[in-house]
């Protein structure tokens, strides 16, 4: 096995559409990595996809700017969530709600509702991949003085040791190994939205990332399934089978 590169950073978003949490590391099975995308309102009166059903960054863009935080009491796990403004609740309270009632764009026609799935709630392949290489490409491209890579929400963060821009496009339809023991079966390239256009630290539109992915068919960066579990960990080396 060759080794194309190192995980650079591990994330996981255990309320979909609201901050990531960065992890020095992670347990991955076939559900992907561990709390990710584990907790998510809906809106009731609306049916469909994950991301038609769910409250997230496109009908709020300052949905990303609330940090949850997982606490861990026995076996009972709990969340809670800063606000903006820093206050601090609890993921299941009124108070949290009708604040994500009030900031979405369009208001629900019924009351959100927290729901939680232990698989998660994603809407494609259960793992993001994202490399720096991709991010410098993109940086010079826009022109931004400063591109923040958590506005492409990716699980891992990664730097290949060809330097290649955009290398994890050749890696579709390929198997890596991570670590000792996580295999991961690249299976499609992620076409972007909107989302990427939203600056994760202060919930605006201000760079127009999409008009910069033509030459890729608007994507950037890929998925994956899980076929072997295992733990991921910072700064750990990515093998091609």
């Amino acid at each position: 096995m060759e080794r194309i590169g190192t995980i650079q950073r591990v994330m996981h978003y255990p309320v979909k559409g609201m901050m990531g949490c960065e992890v020095n590391r992670a347990h991955v099975n076939s559900s992907g990595l561990e709390h990710d995308r584990e907790f998510y309102f809906v809106k009731p009166e609306v049916t469909g996809s994950p991301a038609t059903i769910s409250v997230n960054i496109r009908n709020f863009p300052g949905m990303l700017l609330f940090q949850p935080a997982i606490l861990h009491e026995g076996k009972n796990t709990t969340v809670t969530v800063r606000t903006p403004h820093g206050k601090l609740l609890s993921l299941s309270s009124d108070e949290l709600t009708r604040a994500l009632e009030n900031g979405m764009l369009k208001k629900p026609d019924r009351h959100i509702e927290l729901r939680r799935d232990e698989t998660g709630m994603h809407d494609s392949s259960p793992v993001s991949i994202f490399s720096q290489q991709t991010l410098r490409a993109l940086k010079l491209k826009t022109g931004a003085l400063f591109l923040d890579p958590l506005r492409f929400r990716a699980n891992l963060y990664v730097s290949w040791s060809n330097d290649l821009p955009f290398y994890e496009d050749q890696l579709v339809g390929t198997k890596i190994r991570i670590g000792d023991n996580v295999v991961l079966n690249v299976t499609k390239k992620d076409t972007r939205c909107v989302v990427t256009q939203i600056n994760p630290r202060n919930g605006r539109n201000d760079v127009n990332v999409l008009a910069y992915l033509r030459d890729t068919s608007g994507c950037a960066g890929v998925y994956a399934k899980v076929e072997s579990d295992g733990v991921i960990t910072k700064g750990d080396a990515i093998l091609i089978e």
